[in-house]
């Protein structure tokens, strides 16, 4: 406790002064964290927080004044301590810290001044003796001051109101002047400071409600882009596991680098459909642009033969049956039979869609009907287009084929990983 000989207008006046002086520190600390640390609030930055919390340490804890109104309450400053390095640790904030010293002053006001019912001017008198002896330069002046001025309302309110705003001081000097004894405008100090703390911490609370959510928010994010990532990255490696080892270049016999190749376009799709065994592959695009059209001759020429509509170019004078059959000149898009391919797995393409039509029923006859099962050979006669006894073509050729364009496409579907890859000019 304070000490008999100590007033508790002396004390009450030191707290001011030396709570002026915290708060004059406080607000360089928080100008200079705002400045240089670059963050909104104290409280955000670590290191000027730790300094926060040892300036609020040293005036209640290791450094206060013998005649501080809380000297002697060695419990008090204890729990002060203790919940300073709670703060520290971050277990407890500093509105809680402020809330305790406010209460704890609260009790001290309602025992250290005198009764409510004595008014300003009893109280004045009765402190004078004990204030003019003090040999402290400032507390002799406050004593002359309050001794001597007719206004001791206007006196009380510079020495200990001063930090306030004028408004606010202008209510506690109104107070005494309407009568109020020092202790009920104590009260209303303590009162108004404490729903400043609520406010303060209210604020606070609302804050870190929204600092909890947001923090769940980029949590949950983060949560769901690693999943994603978990998933691309197995797809990936799934991808990367049906990879199927590559064979030679077909045209200098080098070994294929998976991560760039050129190949045939409809080997790939024969391939994929279990045509052929496997793909036709080139280790460079010198390989490619040197032995791409010589292979595309001798395996993909049309599989209509000698009856292709493009395939022979007579000669004036010559027998076009005695002309060997060429590679397509069509400027058709290939086609590729769709149940040799999709069913038989049998590598079929056609110059093109007119090639084609021309060609159905003597491939019809010569491939599909000997492939089914006796049960199925007549299944599709309702898409034939009679034309005598013994001829007939397809009503809509297109039902029968596909583009290589289409095929070559589905055959990607099949095998995303070749996506990257660059895509084989077409025949």
């Amino acid at each position: 406790m304070v000490s008999a000989a100590t007033s508790p207008w002396e004390a009450f006046h030191i707290d001011r002064t030396r709570q002026a002086r915290l708060q004059g520190a406080t607000k360089s600390l928080t100008e200079h964290c705002r400045t240089e640390c670059r963050q909104k609030h104290v409280t955000k930055c670590g290191t000027c927080y730790h300094k926060l919390l040892m300036m609020v340490r040293e005036r209640y804890v290791t450094g206060y004044h013998a005649k501080d109104w809380f000297a002697g309450r060695s419990e008090f400053i204890a729990e002060i301590d203790n919940m300073l390095k709670s703060a520290v640790a971050g277990k407890t904030d500093l509105p809680s810290i402020e809330s305790r010293i406010m209460a704890e002053k609260k009790i001290w006001q309602q025992f250290a001044f005198p009764p409510r019912d004595r008014k300003l001017g009893d109280q004045v008198e009765a402190e004078r003796n004990k204030l003019k002896e003090k040999t402290d330069d400032e507390l002799d002046d406050v004593a002359k001051q309050l001794v001597e001025s007719s206004d001791k309302g206007r006196v009380y309110a510079n020495i200990f109101f001063s930090e306030y705003p004028e408004n606010i001081r202008k209510k506690y000097v109104d107070m005494l002047k309407q009568g109020k004894t020092m202790e009920e405008v104590c009260e209303a100090i303590t009162e108004d400071e404490a729903k400043r703390t609520r406010v303060i911490s209210d604020q606070d609370s609302e804050r870190r409600k929204v600092e909890a959510e947001l923090a769940k928010l980029q949590r949950a994010k983060a949560a769901s882009a690693a999943q994603k990532q978990k998933k691309k990255d197995a797809a990936t490696q799934k991808a990367q596991a049906h990879i199927p080892k590559l064979p030679l270049c077909i045209a200098c016999s080098s070994p294929v680098k998976t991560e760039r190749y050129f190949q045939c376009g409809m080997c790939f799709v024969y391939a994929m459909a279990g045509a052929i065994e496997e793909k036709v592959v080139y280790c460079s695009a010198d390989c490619h642009n040197k032995a791409l059209e010589n292979h595309q001759q001798k395996t993909h020429a049309c599989s209509a033969g000698s009856k292709c509509i493009h395939a022979v170019e007579p000669s004036r004078g010559s027998d076009p049956s005695q002309q060997p059959p060429l590679p397509p000149t069509s400027v058709e898009e290939p086609v590729i039979c769709r149940e040799c391919l999709k069913e038989h797995h049998i590598p079929t393409a056609f110059c093109g869609i007119s090639c084609a039509k021309s060609s159905f029923q003597a491939h019809r006859d010569g491939v599909h009907i000997p492939k089914r099962k006796p049960e199925e050979r007549s299944r599709d006669e309702g898409q034939l287009d009679k034309i005598n006894f013994t001829t007939y073509t397809a009503k809509n050729i297109r039902d029968h084929v596909i583009s290589f364009g289409q095929a070559e496409k589905e055959a990607k579907e099949k095998d995303p990983t070749l996506r990257t890859f660059r895509k084989t000019p077409r025949n």
